[in-house]
């Protein structure tokens, strides 16, 4: 929802540079680490790679195909077929 500058009651300006910094200590602890989310993506998809390595071997077997089309073919995110593509190339 937009404020409307000529309405004070629902108008409030952004906070100044000063505000925003106002309250923080150059000695407060430091924020906590970001989580891996490549090895929690690698461990989720675990599982699955067998199974997607070998429908999408099977797929490329009855004909040629891009990797949009075996994931279109087999119902799956181009996200998790595209690699299991390319690890057939090399």
């Amino acid at each position: 929802m937009k404020y409307d500058r000529e309405d004070p009651e629902r108008y409030r300006p952004p906070p100044s540079a000063e505000e925003q910094v106002s309250g923080l200590s150059l000695f407060a602890p430091p924020a906590p680490l970001p989580e891996d989310t490549r090895r929690a993506a690698r461990e989720a998809m675990e599982e699955r790679l067998p199974r997607l390595r070998t429908a999408v071997l099977a797929t490329l077997r009855q004909r040629p195909r891009t990797a949009d089309e075996v994931a279109e073919v087999l119902g799956e995110s181009i996200l998790a077929i595209r690699p299991r593509v390319t690890e057939l190339h090399h």
